[in-house]
């Protein structure tokens, strides 16, 4: 929705130089004002205001492979699933669907179950996690394993997310994300919960637990 949100302001700007393939044009369409009746020119440039307001999708440049080398250009990286533009000299990420949330605890231990950790103001679809111990801090012997579940605020039912063991790791030990494969919507103002599965010793050492989720689509 935000990616969208986006590019509506971009195309409804005045004066927006815009280039687009001339064979997706057909003849009797209206631009700049005028129709065009006929054949188009290839590349098609305008310094008008140009409306697409009435379309129900408007594809932009999109691909694996992007070459975006002049001021204002934009496409959608299909590999990381990254809006991408160029400004006057720097090409970076305009918007990207992954949101991270993290939290540090305490002290957790093989009797920490149902541990509150977060509640999503949207819906949101959760498609991975990871966790560390702090062992600048701690000593982290035996690092704890981790389960995601959700409750449904209006009745407390409990679902358990369908992922790997989510194991933590020291902070030498190489962590990577386990992904999240089903059971992993979680609708607005639901909470996010986790069970401690194994026993981590010692008790006393401190975590940082994280997922990377995204906007659900509706």
């Amino acid at each position: 929705m935000k990616i969208l949100k986006y590019l509506g302001t971009l195309l409804v700007l005045s004066l927006f130089a815009v280039s687009l393939h001339a064979a997706e044009i057909g003849s009797g369409n209206t631009f700049g004002g005028a129709a065009t009746g006929g054949a188009l020119t290839d590349p098609l440039s305008s310094t008008s205001t140009v409306d697409f307001g009435a379309a129900e999708s408007l594809e932009i440049p999109n691909g694996a492979t992007l070459t975006l080398d002049a001021p204002g250009e934009i496409g959608l990286d299909t590999t990381e699933e990254q809006m991408r533009m160029r400004g006057n000299s720097t090409e970076w990420v305009y918007a990207t669907p992954y949101k991270t949330t993290c939290v540090t605890v305490e002290e957790l231990a093989a009797a920490d179950d149902d541990m509150l950790f977060y509640s999503p103001d949207v819906d949101i679809t959760v498609k991975a996690a990871w966790c560390f111990c702090n062992s600048i801090k701690g000593t982290c012997t035996t690092e704890a394993d981790i389960q995601l579940q959700h409750v449904d605020t209006t009745d407390a039912s409990v679902t358990t997310m369908t992922s790997g063991t989510i194991d933590c790791e020291d902070l030498a030990g190489s962590e990577a994300q386990t992904s999240i494969t089903a059971n992993n919507d979680v609708s607005a103002i639901d909470t996010i919960i986790f069970d401690v599965t194994n026993t981590p010793d010692p008790a006393t050492d401190q975590y940082q637990i994280c997922i990377a989720w995204i906007y659900k689509i509706k």
